[in-house]
């Protein structure tokens, strides 16, 4: 059973399954059965579909990595909070794998890298009453005790590989749960001028200037903001323009 001690909520109640598909869709489906309690965690041992941006596949080794989802209610009517919640869990996913890892930075929007590498990743996905969140579903995976990859994940990494140390999964997500409780309780506070400052902080790239593949073709440009749209926004010699998830590539 896993245990997370010193946290209010999150992570208090943990569902552990040895088998899914994808965390986040056995507790959206969990949802569409009747309520949970906000901070509940989904734990899956193997996770064998799970799910990033773009519609992209989480490859996972069973038993290695962090593979969970937690339900929460923010219930906020600000039509950027959802924006201000993707910040609060990123940075708070940093902040846990900083503690290894030094040296680990947002990638917008919600990717955690190390160095040119992927070790982490953030998929929310929101249920709504009215204009209201009524459950955020947090779907995070960190590579944290696997050592190799398949084919096509050339980019990806993990803590073992970057300091050769292996961890204890459980102590790793009960340290995760209390760095998401402090954010997600900041984010209700409405914090959000804090929120933007750490996030941008720790954001990959930022205000360094880099070659960007965009619809009009390749630009050389720095990363100046993320907005209160959840857009990039990159400055070049033609001006700032901010970007949609879809309408850049880093190259």
């Amino acid at each position: 059973m896993l245990r997370v001690e010193n946290t209010l909520f999150v992570g208090k109640v943990s569902l552990v399954e040895p088998t899914l598909a994808s965390t986040n869709d056995h507790a959206i489906s969990l949802l569409r059965q009747g309520p949970l309690l906000e901070g509940t965690l989904i734990y899956a041992i193997d996770q064998q579909n799970g799910r990033g941006q773009r519609g992209n596949e989480w490859h996972s080794a069973p038993g290695k990595n962090c593979t969970i989802s937690i339900v929460l209610q923010p219930r906020m009517e600000r039509l950027d909070a959802h924006f201000y919640l993707n910040k609060a869990v990123a940075v708070a996913l940093c902040d846990t794998i900083r503690q290894w890892l030094p040296e680990a930075r947002l990638k917008w929007p919600n990717d955690i890298y190390v160095g040119d590498r992927k070790i982490a990743g953030v998929l929310i996905e929101n249920l709504f009453s009215g204009k209201k969140i009524k459950h955020s579903v947090l779907g995070i995976g960190v590579n944290v005790n696997q050592r190799t990859f398949g084919d096509g994940l050339a980019r990806a990494t993990s803590i073992v590989n970057e300091t050769g140390q292996e961890l204890d999964l459980q102590a790793f997500i009960a340290s995760l749960c209390k760095h998401i409780e402090v954010r997600y309780l900041s984010f209700l506070d409405g914090q959000f001028e804090v929120l933007q400052g750490d996030y941008l902080r720790r954001l990959y790239r930022y205000e360094e200037v880099h070659l960007y593949q965009t619809k009009e073709g390749k630009l050389l440009a720095k990363i100046v903001d993320v907005n209160e749209q959840g857009q990039l926004v990159l400055q070049s010699d033609l001006g700032q323009t901010a970007y949609n998830f879809k309408e850049l590539a880093y190259t």
